[in-house]
């Protein structure tokens, strides 16, 4: 027990209060959109300088987004949501289903592989890693066309360890936001977050520091 004041909040809202405070140099009355993707894929909406969080402070669980309601069963019970295809371990199950249709793949010469091995060969001009790491871009970029049309965020940034895609990623993600945008859109500039950095962290204190001011 504690006589301290606790604070809690979903990690993806945290970070995108952390990137509104910190990092953000457009209009303080615009919308800043998080993406955590990681072990799954969550979002964060900061508008004006407040968290969204919706009626039950569940809002924005991108990662039950349906891209393909025919497609791959989720762990939620459903078919083909965005965390099917983009979370970690949705991107090492892919893998493994296609890696003997690419037999000179460096990821066939790992006794095992994971996300971690993955970006290893991604680095080394892999082609099956770039394929792997595009087609979770496309994906993602399916999904975030849905938010789009909801949000109309300024900015859009992506934290967690699917931002080690790096370029190709968003090549992924903005060929899938050009086919699909329609007229109501606007494409947001996407930026991808130092991997290195933890948002989510800085987002922490954020929270305490902000709820502590209030």
């Amino acid at each position: 027990l504690t006589s301290l004041p606790i604070f809690l909040e979903h990690d993806a809202d945290a970070g995108a209060l952390a990137y509104w405070w910190f990092y953000s140099n457009t209009d303080s009355s615009q919308v800043i959109m998080n993406i955590l993707a990681d072990e799954g894929i969550g979002v964060g909406l900061v508008d004006s300088g407040k968290i969204f969080t919706g009626t039950s402070n569940c809002s924005c669980e991108m990662g039950h987004i349906t891209i393909d309601y025919k497609g791959r069963t989720c762990n939620c019970g459903s078919n083909g949501c965005l965390n099917a295809y983009c979370c970690s371990k949705a991107i090492e199950d892919i893998a493994s289903e296609q890696l003997n249709d690419y037999p000179d793949s460096l990821l066939n010469k790992q006794p095992s592989f994971s996300m971690k091995t993955i970006f290893q060969a991604l680095d080394q001009n892999d082609a099956f890693a770039k394929k792997i790491i595009k087609d979770a871009g496309n994906c993602l970029g399916q999904g975030i066309v849905s938010l789009l049309h909801v949000f109309d965020p300024a900015d859009i940034v992506i934290s967690g360890s699917l931002a080690l895609g790096g370029e190709l990623l968003l090549e992924g993600i903005q060929e899938a936001l050009t086919s699909r945008r329609s007229g109501f859109t606007l494409i947001p500039e996407i930026k991808l977050f130092d991997y290195s950095q933890n948002l989510t962290l800085l987002g922490a204190a954020a929270i305490a520091i902000d709820s502590m001011l209030n």
